[in-house]
């Protein structure tokens, strides 16, 4: 397992078998990469695309 610090490795039965439920817990609860587009766009553009809302942000 890695991360921008450090990496760490595992390799016992039960951390194995500890995180990759974790890890399917995860990615079951994720959206899907449509979804999450749409959730952005909603989340930015509630009554649909209007660049004036996005105008106070700098680039």
């Amino acid at each position: 397992m890695e991360h921008q610090i450090d990496g760490l490795v595992v390799d016992g039965d039960h951390e194995v078998a500890t995180l990759l439920g974790r890890w399917e817990m995860i990615k079951n609860g994720a959206l899907s990469r449509r979804q999450s587009i749409e959730l952005m766009k909603e989340v930015v553009w509630p009554h649909g695309p209007d660049r004036r809302a996005l105008a106070h942000i700098q680039p």
